[in-house]
């Protein structure tokens, strides 16, 4: 009853499968591509990386990379072309006309255009540690959602309080990792040169490594390639941050590494808990640094391999009350001592990666008699003696603390969720359905373009941008498909402008999250090129629709000229 009671506290208040299917996928690119996080993010992939030379046409490499993370398949570019090069009406408006014949560029083409997305994503200005910025600022908006009505009001608590529509965000970070492969025959590299040979001797490829796993002694797999670490919340399944790290690299250094860079990213972060499986708390190091310099008590499973102590079970001091055959685990009662958690970090300005003061480390857990028996001393335990053994919440027993546990770790598999959804887009393909263009940059981006696309797509699926632009394209006929007696769905160019503009009208400016401003020193990046002209379609479709009139009355002429010009010849 009490674990009943601590799931319906502490349950996941989201579902990847309450998202819409594939048959309604494109209104959810639209809904995506108009938050302006995203829209900022792809203007900075499309602006120039170089003050000289002449302007590079990006506006459809960017759009060809937030399809390869949006849309569910094999990421090729030339499946990505070739989406934006047929009539797909309802594509093009969804990425804001990227590949527009009478648009302001004109993209490069065959040998041309790899080139050039290459160097988009490789010598441009964008970096992973840049989008670690989008990743945490969108979660950020998704967890201040307030929950609504019927009627879409704002649900109040007793106290007269707004009530979050996930509570509890960010409250539970679940760890764990994911193999990516990389693009390499899957075989065991017998030394460093067979490793080269493998992956061609590719120097933008270094970070693909080989890593075994076994399992009570037998081999269970072995990846040539990557590995995907992130921190998703346990409430709500999306990624708060992610890294992208060699195989063969240490989970633990990767996760020590995401806590500081969420630590400086979102200081305020409410994270209380980490929770994960027994690799993460086998090292007493780490555990140690979880608890006293990121004020985390650590949720991983108890282990056969942990030392058993006297009059204790798991780390729990028992009684007797039962008799001595039968040792009774007591149940939680406090913690004492001063506890640098969230709390009390925020209350007394000590920020998450600053070691708690060493006198704090001899907190203790106290115990009390499960059977209410005033006659059974309470007991305590010490974290410090071993925090594997000794733990906030107790590896057995009964009371709301170790029903916590058994809950946080049944809902550890939420994770495995948002890995299945990354592979659904295509980003953790195997064989042939990985990205054979990318390096080890462009793994990275592309994975973390994906993960910051799920997260805005439950933003705006709980935010109803989702059925706003569902509405529009059943207005525009966008969701017809084309047939003999109609071939060519779509809109007018008078209800294509008119709906434009109202849309432009209730846009939020794209911009950057705050914490990407302040890590540039208080500097907005700048966009330009084609970003900027993005951009600014997006926000100003009239003058984007007059100057594309002009450049079409340009043609016709232009056009004119030459037939004229050829029937003077043929006379």
């Amino acid at each position: 009853m009490r674990d009943e009671r601590v799931r319906q506290r502490w349950a996941p208040t989201s579902r990847y499968e309450d998202e819409p299917t594939r048959a309604s996928e494109t209104p959810v690119f639209a809904a995506v591509m108009a938050d302006s996080l995203m829209r900022f993010l792809l203007g900075m992939f499309a602006s120039r990386s170089g003050e000289r030379g002449r302007s590079p046409a990006r506006r459809l490499l960017a759009a060809m990379l937030a399809l390869m993370a949006f849309k569910r398949g094999r990421p090729t570019l030339c499946d990505a072309r070739q989406a934006f090069d047929e009539s797909a009406a309802a594509l093009a408006f969804a990425f804001g006309y990227p590949n527009d014949p009478l648009g302001p560029e004109t993209p490069p083409k065959g040998k041309a255009l790899y080139e050039a997305f290459h160097e988009m994503l490789q010598a441009g200005h964008v970096h992973p540690e840049d989008v670690e910025h989008f990743q945490v600022a969108a979660f950020r908006r998704l967890a201040d959602l307030d929950a609504l009505d019927d009627e879409g009001r704002p649900v109040l608590d007793a106290k007269g309080r707004r009530v979050k529509k996930h509570p509890n965000a960010g409250k539970v970070v679940i760890v764990d990792g994911s193999f990516v492969e990389g693009q390499a025959k899957q075989v065991v590299p017998l030394d460093e040169v067979h490793r080269q040979i493998l992956i061609r001797g590719r120097a933008d490829r270094q970070m693909i490594r080989y890593v075994t796993y076994t399992r009570n002694g037998r081999f269970t797999k072995g990846v040539l390639g990557y590995k995907l670490v992130a921190l998703v919340c346990g409430t709500t399944g999306r990624p708060i941050i992610t890294l992208i790290m060699p195989a063969s690299w240490d989970e633990r250094k990767a996760t020590l590494h995401l806590l500081n860079r969420l630590f400086t990213i979102w200081p305020e972060c409410p994270a209380e808990f980490i929770v994960g499986d027994g690799l993460y708390g086998h090292a007493t190091e780490f555990l140690k640094e979880l608890m006293f310099r990121w004020g985390l008590d650590p949720v991983f499973p108890w282990r056969q391999d942990y030392p058993t102590h006297e009059h204790h079970k798991k780390g729990v001091p028992v009684c007797y009350c039962a008799g001595l055959e039968h040792p009774t685990p007591m149940r939680f009662k406090q913690r004492k001592g001063a506890w640098w958690g969230h709390e009390r970090r925020r209350k007394h300005n000590l920020p998450r990666g600053q070691w708690a003061p060493r006198s704090d480390w001899q907190i203790r857990y106290e115990f009390e008699c499960s059977f209410g028996n005033p006659g059974c001393k309470n007991k305590t335990t010490k974290p410090i003696n071993d925090p594997r053994v000794f733990t906030y919440l107790p590896h057995t027993g009964e009371g709301k603390q170790a029903s916590m546990r058994r809950v946080f770790l049944r809902q550890r598999n939420i994770v495995e969720s948002y890995y299945a959804s990354l592979m659904q887009l295509g980003l953790k393909g195997r064989g042939i359905n990985r990205p054979a263009w990318a390096s080890d940059v462009e793994v990275a981006l592309l994975l973390q373009l994906g993960s910051l696309y799920l997260t805005l797509r439950r933003y705006v699926f709980d935010t109803g941008q989702y059925h706003r632009a569902l509405v529009e394209y059943e207005q525009l006929g966008l969701r017809e498909s084309p047939g003999l007696l109609n071939p060519s769905p779509g809109p007018s160019s008078e209800q294509l402008r008119a709906l434009m503009i109202e849309r432009a009208q209730r846009l939020e400016p794209a911009a950057p999250p705050a914490s990407l401003v302040q890590a540039n020193g208080g500097v907005v990046p700048r966009l330009t090129g084609s970003g900027e002209t993005w951009i600014e379609e997006w926000t100003n479709p009239v003058a984007a629709f007059a100057a594309r009139e002009a450049r079409r009355a340009q043609q016709t002429s232009a056009t004119d000229e030459e037939t004229a010009r050829g029937s003077a010849n043929d006379i």
